[in-house]
């Protein structure tokens, strides 16, 4: 394996198998996707054979050569059947999760077999290995992928290989996939004078009005008012949904990329984190305002999302 490592991370032949696996959301595996070479164990079965054949032909020795041959054949035979076990394969990615940096985003795939045959002893190399001892019908997989540094994130190579029936010979591919993710930055902790927070005890609301604005729509939980129901959604048939708003008299704060007391931007923008992470925890409703954008006052998980993305799309 360390031999075939150093030889496919060769730059012309990273080249090659870019122009050949192009990154997707889906492929069907074939003859142009699927490798097929020896094992370490089927390297050992080649030398026997050529020490079979040499022996046969230099003592001109029928029963030897017809022991090379039977031999030869079950090695073609294992190249065939190996081969069928990923051409047919469909592998898609279904869903991937935003991370932050110096953690992991989970991606989910389903690998689908597209024949009736049945599939055996599959493994997966994802920065972690799972195996499929018999794969039917199509399955769910979850893969944790380290994500180091913030920002556009492209996952690494998926690899997917067999080396039924015998173990002589390895079939393999890989499967870039063409499914972004986006990484926040990891907090780190910082003192900031807050001066934008209003609504708080003993402070003045500045003419806020108190009212509560609809934020969102969730599903309805047992116990909560009726006069929270969504009933237009209902009579659409999209089911019992529960209006949730925010109330802008309550605490509120501002975040602001200038107010950071860091130097250099990427520390900053750290800091920024740490702060919705902070305001989150203690529901605290809060905007904020970087270099390129601006996020509108709100609250909740939604909100909290919509900020780590934007401090991750921060140039």
């Amino acid at each position: 394996m360390r031999l075939t490592n150093w030889f496919e991370n060769r730059q012309p032949i990273k080249r090659w198998m870019q122009r050949r696996l192009p990154r997707c959301r889906e492929v069907t595996l074939s003859q142009r996707q699927i490798f097929v070479f020896l094992t370490k164990e089927g390297g050992l079965f080649a030398v026997l054979l050529a020490v079979t054949f040499l022996a046969g032909v230099n003592y001109a020795n029928n029963l030897i050569l017809g022991v090379f041959f039977l031999l030869s054949s079950i090695l073609v035979i294992g190249i065939h059947h190996s081969y069928a076990q990923l051409s047919g394969l469909r592998i898609k990615v279904l869903h991937a999760s935003d991370s932050q940096a110096e953690g992991q985003a989970r991606f989910q795939i389903e690998i689908n077999p597209t024949t009736a045959k049945c599939y055996c002893q599959l493994e997966l190399l994802w920065q972690q290995y799972q195996r499929i001892a018999v794969l039917k019908d199509k399955q769910v997989l979850h893969f944790d992928i380290d994500t180091p540094q913030r920002g556009r994130f492209l996952p690494p190579r998926l690899m997917l290989q067999s080396v039924y029936p015998l173990g002589l010979i390895r079939a393999w591919t890989y499967i870039y996939f063409d499914q972004e993710v986006w990484v926040a930055p990891k907090p780190i902790e910082a003192e900031r004078n807050v001066l934008n927070r209003i609504g708080g005890e003993g402070e003045e609301t500045h003419g806020l009005s108190g009212q509560e604005e609809f934020q969102e729509l969730k599903n309805y939980v047992k116990g909560e008012s009726l006069s929270r129901v969504s009933w237009s959604h209902l009579a659409k048939g999209q089911g019992l949904l529960s209006k949730q708003f925010i109330d802008f008299s309550a605490e509120q704060d501002a975040l602001d990329y200038e107010q950071m007391p860091a130097i250099d931007h990427e520390t900053k923008l750290s800091q920024m984190a740490y702060w919705v992470q902070i305001l989150s925890q203690q529901n605290i409703a809060f905007s904020m305002n970087l270099p390129t954008g601006q996020l509108p006052l709100g609250h909740g998980e939604k909100h909290t999302g919509q900020a780590l993305r934007l401090l991750a799309e921060e140039p």
